[in-house]
């Protein structure tokens, strides 16, 4: 549990997880949605994200810094909207309405997107 929540990349929760499953062999559920839970914070985290939620209506993104945020994705795209200094995914697909981490994981998709067809 310390590694995981120590953990800063994606990359760093490929390299935990290949060692569970070297060392134990296939994890079970549990053990595999905390590692996608794990990877969603690394994610958010290194998109300056200070806090992510997910709910059956809608996501919602807090971030650390919301000027930059807002300059950085200043037009979202569908979906996607500011609401004060929160960005929302609102309304959700009905595929992701049951599963929060499927939530949290297209939000952060969207914007990396955005970052990658920036750059």
């Amino acid at each position: 549990y310390a590694r995981l929540a120590r953990l800063e990349s994606p990359a760093g929760l490929d390299d935990l997880a290949e060692e569970i499953a070297d060392r134990f062999g296939p994890p079970p559920e549990s053990v595999g949605r905390l590692l996608a839970f794990a990877g969603i914070r690394a994610r958010a985290r290194a998109l300056g994200m200070a806090r992510l939620e997910a709910g059956p209506k809608a996501a919602a993104a807090t971030f650390h810094d919301p000027a930059t945020a807002q300059r950085r994705w200043g037009q979202v795209g569908a979906g996607l909207r500011w609401s004060g200094e929160r960005l929302l995914l609102t309304p959700l697909p009905p595929d992701l309405a049951q599963d929060p981490l499927a939530t949290a994981s297209s939000l952060l998709d969207r914007l990396e997107g955005g970052l990658r067809r920036a750059a």
